[in-house]
Order: C-alpha cells, then sequence, then structure tokens
C-alpha cells in the first residue's frame, strides 16, 4: 500500500491515544501552549507541533499494544504481510513494500480505518 496521509496519520495516532492540545492546557504540571502533540502517557512530543512518524519503533511502542499483541509480520525483499487481528476471528492483512507500511495500514485497518 502506499505511504498514509497526513489525515491517516493523524487519526491513527489518535487513536493510539496522543492528543492534540487546542488550547493552553496543564499536562502534568507544565502548561503546554496551543498547538501541542501529546503522548498517551502525557509526555510532549519532542517536536510538539508534529506527531510521530509510523516507523516500527513507534509502531511496536504504541499500536501493537492496541492490538493486545495480536499481530503478525513477515516479508523478505519488497514484500511484506502483516495481519492484525481485531476480534478472536477477524484480522485485517495488508501486504506493503516495508514492514512499517504494512503493520501500519494493518493495524490502521482494524482499528477501523478506511484506507
Amino acid at each position: 500500500m502506499n505511504q498514509p496521509s497526513t489525515e491517516q496519520v493523524t487519526w491513527f495516532w489518535e487513536q493510539c491515544g496522543f492528543r492534540y492540545v487546542r488550547q493552553e492546557e496543564l499536562v502534568k504540571n507544565v502548561i503546554m501552549p496551543y498547538g501541542h502533540w501529546i503522548d498517551p502517557e502525557g509526555n510532549s512530543l519532542p517536536d510538539g507541533t508534529m506527531l510521530l512518524e509510523p516507523d516500527l519503533n513507534n509502531l511496536f511502542k504504541y499500536a501493537v499494544p492496541k492490538l493486545g499483541g495480536r499481530y503478525y509480520l513477515e516479508g523478505t525483499g519488497g514484500t511484506h504481510t502483516a495481519r492484525a487481528w481485531y476480534n478472536t476471528y477477524q484480522y485485517s492483512e495488508v501486504i506493503g513494500e516495508t514492514p512499517a507500511l504494512a503493520l501500519f495500514w494493518a493495524c490502521f485497518k482494524s482499528f477501523g480505518g478506511e484506507p
């Protein structure tokens, strides 16, 4: 599958617990300025105005735990397959050019997103 759009990445990270501070807000005893992203633990992102890239490190840290560890990832060369279960018997399966793209789109679909 193709690279996700900014809107798709935003929706995806929101499903993983990220939130956007739309006005000044007190988070962990620090006033966050308008227009800042906060991670699920309440920490400001390093560049708070940008969301994380959907690379394997970030996917395994934030998205895979939302699946309850129910995922599958394999591949070699330019073909990678990822599955993400959204209930006991059903999963989304995606073939991507990179492991990160395949896993991103499988998680995206299992979270209810429409590519």
